[in-house]
């Protein structure tokens, strides 16, 4: 029996996409994940820009991880000039991520996927059976928020951070107020892994290819290598050679494959390759829950977003204290304008997010190319889904679509971020 199933458009997800689905006997024949939110060829006006202008200009890409595309830019610019950075600089950045991580893992955590389990078609919905948990909800993100603020100028597109360092420092009572909301929400952080611990996930699992910066001493998010569970270190220097980029033709997104499949980047491949480096007492209260790591749940993104909100409060209190025992001041950083190519790889709350640039000997750019995490994921979506919907065999066709509403909503995919680019080959005669 032939069957077509079709989801015009995706709810509580960060932009606007479809599916398309063709089945045979409960087996998919064709999938396409259509993104249909109209280009913006950020690399196209990228190009005859001064290296200067790149880092406010790629915020733009996303209101949500603005601070990822600005770092990811800065970062770029600076292995492209050989610009060395202070160690303040580097916990400031370090700080100024951790807001932006933790505001966006509680927004898609709790905001766009909990309803799902809870039976709940928003988290404003939930408010009424479930009034502390949203009032929570609430609090962390506005912590994620204010440190964004405080660190980077305002709570989106930040206009502090500068190539070398940063144009303005945060006052000691700034970071000092911040701390006390740290400590006021620890507790009900760790509580928030129990309660994501105890929602009945699909029974799904799906060998893929996890990759994530994978740290050395500590859970990274700026400065580590590139790493995939199957073939290990990715030299980022040759990242063509290990991510194929593509631009399906039903969609304005681009997709990646390694090897001729997709592959996972976000919360879960950070957490399967850096399982080992978070804290004891976190590790205890997963154990509790019975949710082990490796995972090849999709569906558990979300859950180990939680930890990683969890794991970073915890090294936000550790970077507060170090910078309120350090005599913070404004730096100069000089440096040569100089032709140079510089890339950088670091994980945006979706997961890594890679920036390549070239500029000439003016510091302008010649070539610009941005791989964002869900252009990273898109074929990664295709293939669960593939996988995934003849175990939905039985149920009806709106209970599939809502597993299917619920499968992609787990990869928290950034539709704005995915629309950054297109080919076109115009021909004028």
């Amino acid at each position: 029996m032939k069957q077509s199933i079709a989801i015009d458009r995706f709810t509580r997800v960060e932009g606007h996409g479809r599916l398309f689905l063709e089945l045979e006997d409960s087996e998919v024949k064709d999938v396409q994940l259509s993104i249909f939110e109209g280009p913006r060829l950020f690399e196209s006006f990228l190009k005859g820009r001064k290296y200067d202008e790149v880092p406010p200009f790629v915020s733009r890409i996303c209101g949500i991880c603005s601070a990822s595309h600005i770092l990811t830019g800065l970062i770029a610019v600076e292995n492209a000039m050989d610009i060395q950075v202070s160690e303040q600089t580097s916990l400031l950045r370090e700080f100024l991520d951790i807001g932006e991580i933790v505001q966006s893992n509680v927004l898609h955590a709790c905001f766009l996927a909990l309803p799902d389990y809870l039976g709940a078609p928003s988290t404003i919905a939930l408010a009424d059976d479930h009034k502390e948990l949203v009032k929570t909800s609430l609090e962390l993100k506005d912590l994620g928020n204010n440190i964004v603020r405080i660190v980077g100028g305002r709570a989106v597109h930040p206009i502090t951070t500068q190539i070398g360092g940063f144009s303005k420092i945060p006052s000691k009572n700034s970071l000092e107020a911040l701390e006390n909301s740290f400590k006021n929400l620890k507790d009900r952080a760790l509580h928030f892994i129990e309660i994501f611990g105890s929602l009945n996930y699909p029974d799904f699992e799906r060998e893929t290819d996890f990759v994530a910066l994978k740290g050395d001493k500590k859970y990274e998010f700026l400065n580590a290598p590139l790493t995939s569970t199957k073939t290990g270190l990715i030299e980022i220097s040759r990242y063509k050679e290990y991510i194929e980029e593509y631009t399906p033709s039903y969609s304005n997104s681009k997709a990646c494959k390694r090897n001729g499949k997709g592959f996972m980047v976000g919360a879960l491949s950070r957490m399967n390759l850096n399982y080992d480096l978070i804290e004891d007492d976190l590790k205890s209260l997963i154990e509790k829950t019975g949710i082990e790591f490796p995972n090849k749940n999709p569906h558990l993104i979300s859950f180990a977003q939680i930890v990683e909100v969890a794991h970073l409060i915890t090294r936000g209190i550790e970077i507060l204290k170090e910078l309120k025992n350090t005599e913070l001041k404004p730096e100069k950083n000089n440096f040569e304008v100089k032709e140079g190519e510089g890339i950088a790889v670091t994980e945006a709350p979706r997961g890594a997010l890679l920036h390549h640039y070239k500029f000439n000997d003016r510091g302008l750019v010649e070539y610009a190319n941005i791989i964002t995490p869900t252009s990273m994921n898109n074929r990664n979506i295709e293939e669960d889904i593939i996988a995934y919907t003849p175990l939905l065999q039985g149920k009806s066709e709106e209970e599939i679509t809502f597993e299917l509403h619920k499968l992609v909503r787990a990869y928290d995919p950034c539709i704005s971020c995915s629309t950054h680019t297109l080919q076109i080959d115009l021909k004028i005669k």
